[in-house]
């Protein structure tokens, strides 16, 4: 155990030398003469949005000219437009230019706050005296996203127009014009509608900030024209486009193909070496490192699953393998709302966009989709009923079919592989309704159909096939430090219990396995207390992270049927939950500090509060602290105060000490031997702890002192 301790003491400090004084840069001299005639903007133009840096805020570069004498200097600022819907902090005077020359001038507008619209306003200062300003109506602060692929990422979806005027399109792949983002979008062909245009409303909704879109896409493209070297698309579109931005100039780059690439039979490999070479070559020529997203997406209503398996599983190879490529939103169960089109409709662009916010906006959580295996009723048109389908009968499977064109029935959410998972599982895969034959007891006259621990009557299975075949559904969460991650799956065994495949549970991040247990029969009737055949029993795995994990950590679950030919997986009711650890490193670890400050015994701000202290008050181990605070003495019995952590880490244990000496100290309710003792009742109020402290008899001296202890 280790014990820190905390002396009473009062400082007063002078916090004037920390304030920060704003002040805006005005004219060299104030002299009342005629206004020189304002320059003229040249660049950015109407409706430019600049990419906000991580501390939210952007540089807007300036250029222009002038036609009246030599200016001393070129001034700029942002204004805050009026009207609805504008934000921001209308900036200070700056100096952009401290020596223009020449007739032109050039600069940068610095520490602008994302918002807008903003009016930008220019002049010049000669002698001391400004001219009036040039004045730029709708320039903004915001997020940029650069999009790519084929039709579904170009105008073949969908229409909503902008909700916000805040929205701008690129005109241009190189050149830097912008206009209102009504679809069809410029650049990208197709004359419908965009999903990006449903994402930026979302995001300016939950943002607040201007959204800017270059939408590249050109329907019908394979992989392969935007690869580097040779791809025409890469050269036409990508490359003018990411040479066109600053460094870090956009947030990310959006990217949405591969229903052309099933088509052709690519493989796993080749596919993924496409995207490699088109994310690697678009950040050497942007001179950064671009964040990428690829969507999990290959579906054509001409290919097969056994043709597409592999495009999705290149596009997984492509994530996994690049920290800084991230999981786009997987769409292939898109089409089916609306009949199996290749393009979405209104239903499916609209998904398509909340898919794509909830990524960006850090929203999506570990919940797995269609964990019951219930969200499975297919219409004439094949389109899932999602109001609640209508179970299969008894005893009825819905097989995935691999090979027609047309219906392509499939486990929605869900991906059937093969144990490499580069391809499409064999065997008859999908998911059934329990009856006679299999579980005896989940006839509907017995059971409703439905037995302890199934959720709802349909069930996922792996029947026959090779060994190793699994069910895969990738979460878009990323792992996170100082969390439990817990899997549990309800397996089945049958009534006929070789059949039983051995099944195994696993959870991957960033594609890697970290997780994995094996349960035979044997393991499952342990669990279930008896022999467990022609029951559902609960099997549970869990990985629980270090103070520290890698960025860009996918997480994913995996139900593996060890077992090949002759034998049966059925599982169902799949729960993956995520739980936040209560302990001092997962709290230390919230404030981004060096790691050789967030020891429990460290003191980085120089407080006196040791870093174990500010997790049990709940204060910030990096901002000073006032620690105690005297309350009053009466009698025999003193008051003081102190911050209090509503919820301080499991692991901290809080104490109160007196001393009649600060040499000798006492715990509460005892004291020197024969002596005086002192009692303390602490009373917590919110975010205050108020603690009362009772000496037995008058003392001339009383030292008090919280210490906290760690398990």
């Amino acid at each position: 155990t280790t014990g820190l301790q905390y002396t009473y003491t009062v400082t007063a400090r002078d916090l004037s030398a920390n304030q920060n004084a704003t002040t805006a840069s005005g004219p060299k001299s104030a002299t009342a003469q005629t206004p020189i005639v304002p320059p003229a903007i040249t660049a950015p133009t109407s409706r430019h949005i600049v990419q906000r840096t991580a501390t939210n805020v952007g540089a807007i570069e300036i250029e222009g000219t002038y036609s009246v004498g030599v200016p001393d200097e070129i001034e700029a600022r942002a204004v805050v437009m009026t009207g609805g819907g504008n934000n921001g902090t209308t900036t200070a005077w700056q100096t952009i230019d401290a020596s223009p020359a020449g007739g032109s001038f050039s600069g940068f507008l610095s520490n602008v706050p994302a918002g807008g619209w903003y009016q930008l306003e220019v002049r010049t200062v000669i002698s001391g005296t400004p001219s009036t300003a040039a004045v730029l109506e709708k320039v903004g602060v915001g997020d940029i996203y650069v999009t790519a692929g084929q039709s579904n990422s170009a105008n073949f979806a969908a229409n909503q127009a902008p909700q916000d005027d805040r929205i701008s399109a690129r005109t241009s792949a190189s050149t830097s014009t912008w206009t209102l983002a009504t679809a069809p979008l410029p650049i990208s062909n197709g004359g419908g509608g965009t999903v990006w245009t449903w994402l930026a409303n979302r995001l300016i909704a939950a943002e607040d900030i201007p959204i800017g879109l270059v939408s590249l896409g050109q329907g019908g493209s394979p992989a392969s024209s935007w690869t580097s070297p040779g791809g025409g698309n890469y050269n036409a579109h990508l490359k003018p486009a990411v040479q066109s931005f600053p460094l870090n100039g956009f947030r990310a780059a959006l990217w949405h193909q591969g229903e052309t690439d099933s088509i052709g039979g690519v493989t796993a490999a080749t596919h993924s070496g496409y995207l490699n070479g088109m994310v690697s070559q678009s950040r050497i020529d942007a001179g950064w490192t671009i964040p990428w997203y690829l969507a999990e997406v290959s579906y054509h209503p001409s290919s097969n699953l056994s043709m597409q398996e592999p495009i999705a599983a290149g596009q997984r190879l492509s994530i996994h393998g690049d920290a800084l490529t991230f999981f786009g939103p997987g769409t292939d169960e898109l089409h089916l709302t609306g009949g199996g089109s290749l393009h979405f409709n209104t239903v499916g662009t609209n998904a398509h966009a909340q898919g794509w916010a909830d990524i960006l906006l850090g929203s999506v959580t570990v919940t797995p989709e269609n964990a019951d295996f219930e969200d499975h009723g297919w219409n004439e048109y094949y389109a899932p009923i999602s109001y609640g389908p209508t179970p299969l009968a008894d005893g009825d499977s819905m097989v995935i079919d691999l090979v027609s064109t047309s219906l392509q029935l499939r486990v929605l959410y869900w991906r059937a592989l093969a144990s490499r998972g580069l391809n499409a599982a064999d065997g008859s895969n999908g998911f059934h309704n329990p009856t006679t034959g299999t579980y005896a007891g989940a006839i509907d006259t017995a059971n409703g159909g439905v037995l302890p621990n199934m959720d709802g009557k349909h069930v996922a299975m792996l029947d026959g096939g090779t060994a190793g075949n699994y069910f895969l559904q990738s979460t878009r969460a990323l792992a996170k430090a100082n969390t439990t991650y817990t899997f549990t799956v309800a397996l089945g065994v049958r009534d006929n219990a070789a059949t039983f495949g051995t099944a195994r549970l696993e959870i991957t991040a960033d594609g890697v396995v970290v997780a994995s247990t094996s349960f035979d029969k044997a393991a499952i009737d342990a669990l279930h207390g008896s022999d467990a055949s022609g029951t559902f029993t609960d099997a549970t795995i869990t990985w629980t992270t270090g103070s520290t994990v890698a960025a860009n950590q996918p997480l994913a679950i995996r139900v593996v049927k060890e077992g090949g030919t002759g034998t049966v997986l059925d599982f169902d009711n799949a729960r993956f939950t995520a739980t936040a650890l209560n302990d001092f490193n997962s709290w230390i670890d919230d404030f981004s500090l060096p790691a050789a400050d967030q020891n429990f015994t460290d003191d980085p701000d120089g407080d006196n509060l040791d870093n174990g202290l500010e997790a049990w008050f709940g204060t910030h181990p990096g901002q000073w602290s006032s620690g105690l605070s005297l309350g009053s003495t009466v009698g025999l019995v003193t008051t003081f105060t102190h911050p209090q952590n509503a919820s301080p880490p499991t692991d901290l244990t809080g104490y109160y000490a007196w001393s009649p000496n600060l040499s000798n100290w006492h715990a509460s309710g005892s004291g020197p031997e024969g002596g005086p003792t002192v009692s303390f009742v602490p009373n917590t109020d919110g975010t205050t702890t108020t603690v009362t402290a009772t000496a037995s008899e008058p003392l001339d001296k009383l030292f008090l002192r919280v210490g906290v202890m760690q398990d």
